[in-house]
């Protein structure tokens, strides 16, 4: 397999074995690396245009657009140990359709902080950004979908430094192994450097739906508060929003 010129892969990227060539003409890493790390997940749904006759999935390239270079690009961009690879999935619930995971595999043990999940969040975008728009996405990993709700407006930056992310629920039902689609809402919460609790409400595919910001009973900063206080903390914690914004769009530039 021929190179551009200069391009460094990383030194776990196998470009002459069988496996290398099996796995979609792309130099993925071989998947038997260390699994103790962190994963985020991108599912894409597979057109029924791209299933041959015979119900066979499309090679991993083919669904997600992107190229070799691309690849190196984006490891070398984002963490010189970020791994990248694609895994057979599906997309939607009940009668759900065919998909594909494209997964970065993180050094990370634990991924809660507010500025790295921004971080991360990012770089997905940028995956997201690079994939042709008709793929359809619709991510069912709850981490996943807590990095995209942190980095989907760029305000995000500043206000999750210094915070931590206390979980990612779907509020309807979906998730792994059950599936997930455009009717799910899924919030995300953090807990702020201002002790203020953060809730970005966004759909599988990214989409913010709505925020809200809730003052604990008690902060070091306000004290306590009871129900004569406890209104007005609310509508200054939430004067800034004027109604959800969207994220950023899987086919911008």
């Amino acid at each position: 397999m021929s190179h551009d010129k200069g391009v460094s892969l990383p030194r776990n990227w196998d470009t002459d074995s069988e496996a290398c060539r099996w796995r979609a003409r792309l130099c993925l890493p071989a998947p038997d690396w260390d699994t103790g790390a962190v994963d985020l997940r991108l599912t894409f749904g597979v057109p029924p245009t791209d299933i041959d006759g015979k119900g066979a999935l499309p090679a991993p390239a083919e669904v997600e657009g992107l190229t070799l270079a691309d690849l190196t690009e984006l490891s070398s961009g984002i963490d010189a140990a970020v791994r990248l690879s694609t895994e057979p999935s599906s997309v939607g619930k009940g009668a759900s359709g065919p998909g594909i995971d494209l997964v970065l595999h993180l050094t990370e043990q634990v991924l809660t902080d507010g500025a790295a999940l921004f971080a991360w969040g990012s770089a997905l975008w940028t995956l997201i950004r690079r994939i042709r728009p008709q793929r359809r996405l619709a991510v069912q990993d709850p981490l996943t979908i807590g990095a995209l709700a942190a980095a989907a407006q760029p305000m995000n930056e500043s206000r999750l430094r210094g915070a931590h992310l206390t979980g990612t629920v779907s509020l309807t039902g979906g998730g792994v192994g059950m599936g997930t689609d455009a009717r799910d809402v899924w919030a995300t919460s953090f807990v702020l450097a201002n002790e203020r609790v953060l809730v970005l409400f966004t759909s599988p595919s990214g989409l913010v739906l709505g925020e809200v910001t809730v003052v604990p009973e008690w902060t070091s900063r306000l004290g306590q508060l009871d129900s004569a206080t406890v209104a007005d903390a609310f509508a200054r914690s939430n004067e800034r929003i004027a109604g959800p914004t969207p994220g950023p769009s899987p086919a911008s530039s």
